[in-house]
């Protein structure tokens, strides 16, 4: 408790992000030490795959949104609500869109009726407002409230997948005890909206904040759909257990996915604090050289023991999984660059738009032409260049429009050191 009492905004979103990501892991690791059959394994991390395509980029494009301009709106409260009732209206929207295309929407990622398919509807309905008690927590910087939730929400999330399946039950029983945990965690989002927002609806407010949102969620369904089109791509092209396997090795090294997104959008807010009129830079470099510190040196000794580690936290049947990690590592580099949150702290979403559009278009054509030639495995290196990609053209459209150097808001030789160390690491074990 005394930690928890000494974390900021930023580092208790980032511990927050771990306690959320452990579970999702944990799951996967009981899942595969429980003897189920890879297929089901396949078919519930296929369920979530799709959950995820039908929500993450307007759900991160609504809060993004929020935490860029709160702060500094003259009506926070009203802000809030409305943010709710956007993010709420979208969620009923994509939910009748699921329904009226049911059939369409089953036979394009299902190949036929998928019984889990009701749930996995009700699933997004609930879940994805959801999101928006950590944001009331960082907003409000309640660091034990927001560390309380994410142990108990993790905790209930993995029992009501694990327990079901363990006993036998099908997928889509396990999905049904998601959606009963995600309407528990819906009411406990009114009881917070109760507390720090006014139910005091304006159209007005309503369009302000979608205005400001539209180009981050086409951003993020161009830019951020990476992950899901490579899953995509795999399970199209190799099937359910090789997508499994794909799967199990397509996850960046935690702490430089979670801690780096936990700190990107922690620091937007932030940001916007500005020092002697010019932007608080200075608290992103340091952040960003502490973070440094802790993940290169680890993502390097991930390269050298990941091949044994997976048999023993897995089984021998995800040994594979472990060269798609070693490539995913190598993201890394790029996690550890942070312009994106300069120009949301900027309210330049456009700018974001059309970069992640750029990007989505190297992603796709690279894992489709490195698959033909190296396989799976080249799914994962297409990846790889698309982020670098991006973070390359965002450091370069700051550099260019606001005279904003890396060397600003990066420690950059060391991070070319740690790059030059994390390479020759890959090469070694390779």
């Amino acid at each position: 408790m005394k930690i928890i009492t000494r974390l900021n905004a930023v580092s208790g979103l980032q511990l927050f992000q771990v306690i959320r990501f452990s579970g999702i892991l944990l799951t996967s690791i009981l899942l595969a030490k429980c003897s189920i059959n890879i297929s089901i394994i396949g078919n519930y991390e296929k369920l979530l795959l799709i959950a995820g395509v039908f929500s993450f980029f307007w759900v991160q494009g609504i809060l993004n949104s929020l935490l860029s301009s709160y702060n500094s709106h003259a009506f926070k409260r009203v802000y809030l609500f409305n943010s709710f009732i956007l993010i709420s209206l979208i969620s009923a929207i994509v939910f009748g869109l699921m329904q009226l295309f049911s059939g369409s929407i089953q036979l394009l990622f299902f190949n036929g009726f998928q019984p889990g398919y009701r749930y996995l509807c009700l699933y997004i309905f609930f879940n994805s407002p959801c999101f928006l008690i950590e944001s009331i927590y960082l907003l409000r910087q309640k660091t034990k409230s927001l560390i309380a939730y994410g142990i108990i929400s993790a905790c209930l999330s993995m029992a009501a997948v694990i327990i079901p399946l363990i006993q036998g039950y099908t997928v889509e029983t396990a999905l049904s005890f998601l959606v009963l945990w995600s309407v528990l965690r819906f009411f406990w989002l009114i009881r917070l909206l109760i507390r720090n927002a006014t139910p005091d609806f304006r159209l007005s407010i309503l369009k302000e904040h979608f205005f400001l949102a539209w180009p981050l969620i086409i951003s993020y369904l161009i830019g951020g759909s990476a992950d899901y089109i490579d899953g995509l791509m795999a399970t199209h092209y190799f099937g359910a257990e090789a997508f499994a396997v794909f799967r199990y090795g397509a996850r960046e090294f935690p702490l430089s996915l979670i801690l780096g997104n936990a700190l990107s959008m922690a620091m937007i807010p932030f940001l916007r604090q500005t020092v002697n009129g010019e932007l608080n830079l200075r608290d992103l470099k340091k952040h960003t050289s502490r973070l440094m510190d802790l993940v290169f040196p680890l993502s390097i000794l991930l390269l050298f023991v990941s091949k044994s580690l997976y048999p023993i936290i897995f089984d021998q049947r995800f040994t594979e999984s472990a060269n798609i990690f070693n490539i995913y590592l190598l993201l890394a580099a790029s996690r550890m660059v942070f312009p994106q949150s300069i120009v949301l702290a900027l309210n330049k979403n456009k700018a974001i738009l059309v970069i992640s559009s750029i990007e989505i278009f190297i992603n796709i054509a690279f894992s489709y032409l490195f698959m033909l030639k190296f396989g799976i495995i080249g799914i994962a290196w297409g990846t790889v260049i698309a982020y670098c990609a991006e973070k390359f053209m965002l450091c370069a459209y700051l550099q260019m429009n606001f005279k904003i150097s890396v060397k600003d808001y990066v420690p950059f030789t060391k991070w070319l050191v740690y790059i030059a160390l994390l390479s020759i690491g890959f090469m070694i074990v390779s």
